[in-house]
């Protein structure tokens, strides 16, 4: 179903049920961009006690059945070749393990990974998905996270109590405002400049911070090459995260959009707190990619350079243009049913 209509919170309904049930087996929590990372540790640690093997995502999907017989698995969703065949991989073997897999996603499972190179190679595992898993369709309900915005929104407006998180233009009062709510939410005096651990042995310089509240310049976290590692860890340091000189994107800046969207994703999931500033109104950041999406069916996708004549014969085709690791097709283009809004 659409964003807002209350997926995920049914599904940790069910999830914190089995959690308190008598007699219930283990069971995991996992967001998309959580079990992505934890796929590649997984696989990176079975290579090194096992060595090379034809099928490590079978070992991998025994630990998953040993450790979480059942797994609730929020916002399904596919960016990359890389992740599409990690997906497919992954989930063959564990529903061959006799595994439950209850999920959510904005999109059907045949509109998993639309215009994705080598989609033919994950196409069957839509199947797959289809043939274990029961669709329940969530469509038609109302995005219950914009009326929840609207209403904060209208009581930050009449100062009713509520706390104005989102700020612009950009601007000598707008910076005023911003120090003005983190002082509200605990910062006081002028912070310091600390580092973080991130997986992999990387650290992340952090440029003002109080306690569990930090703050960066856009510039810090969404035009360097910084990903999930790296979002994950701020979340597990900080509660309240200032994000300042959010700009209105170009049709060309995909890159930073896409991360800026990432680490919204991974903050939201792990009920952080933020307060933005930006060139523009919340609505409009994303106007000009939104145009691009609009009027180009492949704009962003990795299809986007491919040549449509060429003819493959069912091989394995990889982009060969810079960038990120994959688009975010998925948030600037879905399929026409996908409705957008403020909220995200």
């Amino acid at each position: 179903g659409a964003v807002g209509g209350g997926k995920t919170m049914l599904m940790d309904l069910l999830c914190e049920s089995l959690r308190t049930a008598p007699n219930a087996p283990p069971i995991r929590r996992t967001h998309f961009h959580e079990f992505i990372l934890d796929m590649h540790k997984r696989l990176h640690r079975v290579r090194q006690e096992i060595g090379s093997i034809q099928n490590p995502m079978r070992v991998v999907a025994r630990q998953y059945e040993a450790e979480c017989p059942v797994l609730f698995f929020d916002e399904m969703h596919v960016l990359n070749v890389g992740d599409a065949m990690i997906l497919k991989a992954f989930f063959e073997e564990l529903f061959a393990s006799g595994c439950v897999v209850v999920a959510t996603s904005n999109l059907r499972p045949m509109d998993l990974y639309s215009s994705g190179i080598n989609r033919e190679v994950f196409l069957p595992f839509t199947s797959t998905l289809e043939k274990h898993c029961t669709l329940f369709d969530m469509e038609g309900t109302p995005d219950y996270r914009s009326v929840r915005n609207e209403l904060l929104a209208e009581a930050a407006r009449s100062g009713d109590g509520v706390l104005p998180a989102f700020f612009a233009p950009e601007g000598p009062s707008t910076g005023r405002r911003v120090e003005e709510a983190l002082a509200l939410l605990g910062a006081e005096g002028p912070g310091e400049a600390r580092q973080i651990d991130c997986a992999m042995g990387r650290t992340l310089a952090v440029p003002r911070s109080w306690g569990r509240i930090a703050e960066f310049q856009f510039s810090d976290l969404c035009e360097k090459f910084l990903g999930v590692p790296d979002y994950l860890a701020i979340a597990e340091h900080f509660d309240i995260i200032a994000l300042r000189g959010v700009p209105q994107f170009s049709d060309s800046a995909e890159d930073a959009a896409r991360r800026l969207v990432l680490l919204v994703d991974i903050l939201y999931d792990q009920s952080k707190q933020m307060v933005v500033s930006a060139d523009v109104p919340v609505d409009e950041i994303f106007g000009g990619l939104k145009k691009k999406y609009q009027h180009d069916s492949l704009a962003g996708s990795e299809a986007e350079h491919m040549d449509e004549e060429d003819d493959f014969a069912g091989t394995v085709r990889v982009p060969d243009w810079g960038g990120s690791s994959g688009r975010h097709f998925s948030v600037f283009k879905r399929p026409k049913t996908q409705r957008y809004g403020v909220s995200g």
